[in-house]
């Protein structure tokens, strides 16, 4: 049986928007697992109905089950709710045991974001089908990354201009390894792919007066653009489920993010194609979904062997427990 401290090093590997990782775990009893959520770490701007927080949480719950697996446990969940509720918790999940090793076990450890620049490319099918509910579709031909290297920008420039998006932003991220949560939480530099000079430079253009200025001008969209990074990724990974419900969702999302790395495919999501109807219309044109709903789409692509993979940013296991 896994410990309360390896099941909570477990809760760190899981993904969150922004990196805040808003859950905590409690333990009530040896067989019982209550999730959490610290209200200090929700989006209000960035995620004002909690979409991304419920699809967090079944990526919690994916890896916790993914996790325990290799000691032989799963996970059930007694309870998901849709929302969250202060002091309450938001799931109730029941350990079970005799449950075989998963095979994306080992990739856990290996998954992580990349935002910079592909400088090789590498051939993909065009269509993944799996048996864990989900499915992915991968645009490849070079005008469908430009097109929607250009709808995301589109996406992104509006987001970043909406009352309280940007200085919400800002505030997760980490532009120097001074900062007391550099290596906590939020987006560092260093998992941006950003160098020095673009770190001190994205600190400076971000800033709320400034790229209000720099908007006026017309200049702060480009400024902002991940065209570049789009465009040379190997394929956009599509990500396709059926199920409707966000918690679904959230461990559709983490099995297949864990199922590109098993690939040896990284890269990064453009989680705000999913928020904005129109840009999302868009991309499922050039797709054939089949009654499928898109949970998130990603950027990815092949790294060299040389590649030195970022320290990721996260809590301590201890700061993953509840405390009332």
């Amino acid at each position: 049986m896994m410990t309360k401290e390896q099941i909570l090093k477990a809760a760190t590997l899981s993904i969150s928007a922004h990196n805040v990782q808003p859950f905590r775990l409690a333990f009530p009893s040896d067989s019982e697992i209550l999730v959490y959520v610290d209200f200090q770490r929700l989006l209000p701007v960035g995620d004002p109905h909690l979409k991304d927080l419920r699809q967090s949480l079944g990526a919690l719950i994916e890896t916790l089950a993914i996790a325990m697996s290799a000691e032989g446990e799963g996970i059930e969940i007694v309870e998901a709710k849709q929302t969250a509720e202060q002091g309450q918790p938001m799931a109730r999940l029941k350990r079970t045991s005799g449950v075989p090793k998963d095979v994306l076990a080992n990739q856990l450890t290996r998954r992580f974001s990349y935002r910079g620049k592909f400088t090789k490319k590498k051939s993909i099918q065009n269509h993944l089908a799996t048996s864990d509910g989900f499915t992915i579709e991968f645009l490849t031909k070079p005008a469908d990354l430009k097109d929607v290297s250009q709808i995301f920008d589109n996406v992104n420039y509006r987001f970043l201009t909406l009352p309280g998006y940007l200085e919400e932003l800002y505030s997760w991220m980490r532009f120097s390894s001074s900062h007391p949560k550099w290596s906590k939480d939020g987006l560092n530099t260093e998992s941006m792919s950003l160098s020095g000079v673009e770190a001190w430079g994205a600190s400076v253009v971000l800033k709320k007066s400034i790229f209000d200025f720099l908007a006026k001008l017309g200049m702060a969209k480009a400024l902002v653009s991940e065209a570049g990074q789009i465009q040379s990724a190997s394929a956009l990974a599509v990500i396709l489920c059926k199920s409707h419900n966000d918690i679904d969702k959230g461990r559709a999302f983490m099995r297949a993010w864990l199922t590109l790395t098993e690939m040896n495919l990284f890269g990064a999501p453009l989680s705000l194609l999913t928020d904005d109807k129109p840009a999302l219309d868009l991309v499922q044109k050039k797709l054939n979904t089949k009654g499928q709903e898109i949970v998130n789409v990603l950027r990815v692509g092949p790294l060299g062997d040389s590649y030195k993979k970022p320290a990721p940013a996260r809590l301590s296991y201890q700061e993953m427990e509840w405390k009332k």
